[in-house]
């Protein structure tokens, strides 16, 4: 899915992704399912599919914290940002996740300086106009 991406070929992304969930087994790969959840919900958050938010909240499901960490965080950072709601309780639990994994490093997949605070989405702002 990585070159999809970087090729710009989000339908083909789509089709690999869910290609590559159909051969998986969940169950004993929760962390690559949720992956592939992830990267899915990407491609058709690209697109414009406004059901994309599903495939993350899927993806979730397959990841509690103690089972992927920083899966889970990366799924709950992009929640925030783009979530239409709740966007500050997924902020909260990823920052709570990487507190309590020691081993979280800038280079261990997740940005820590992204945790702590969620950037207002447009049309967020000031209320008061």
């Amino acid at each position: 899915t990585c070159a999809a991406h970087d090729a710009g070929e989000f339908e083909r992304g789509i089709a690999l992704a869910t290609s590559a969930l159909k051969e998986l087994d969940p169950a004993a790969e929760p962390a690559r399912a949720a992956r592939l959840l992830e990267d899915r919900s990407h491609f058709l958050m690209r697109l414009g599919h406004p059901n994309y938010m599903q495939d993350l909240h899927d993806a979730l499901a397959y990841v509690p914290g103690d089972v992927a960490p920083v899966t889970r965080i990366n799924i709950l950072l992009f929640l925030a940002r783009c979530a239409v709601t709740d966007e500050r309780s997924c902020a909260d639990e990823a920052l709570a996740l990487a507190k309590d994994c020691p081993s979280l490093t800038r280079d261990g997949g997740v940005e820590v300086a992204q945790l702590g605070e969620v950037p207002p989405r447009a049309g967020a702002g000031d209320q008061s106009r």
